[in-house]
């Protein structure tokens, strides 16, 4: 977590003592820690998802030419 990160989750706790309800204990810093985890997690979950379907797509389109490699050289022959 970079710096910007940890002003960004200091300033939505803040806030959230301000206009939620006021709570007395330090987790509310680790609650907005845990918030952005689950979304890096779920983001880092969606581009390994949009990866494994950019390869299964490039090693259709390999397959495919290499099956018509095959064929223009067996019509060579």
């Amino acid at each position: 977590m970079n710096l910007f990160d940890r002003i960004g989750v200091l300033l939505s706790s803040f806030f959230s003592k301000l206009f939620g309800p006021v709570e007395k204990d330090p987790s509310t810093m680790a609650k907005g820690v845990i918030a952005k985890q689950k979304q890096s997690q779920k983001r880092l979950k969606d581009s390994l998802t949009d990866l494994i379907f950019q390869r299964k797509k490039f090693e259709a389109q390999i397959e495919k030419l290499e099956n018509k490699k095959l064929g223009m050289k067996e019509d060579l022959e």
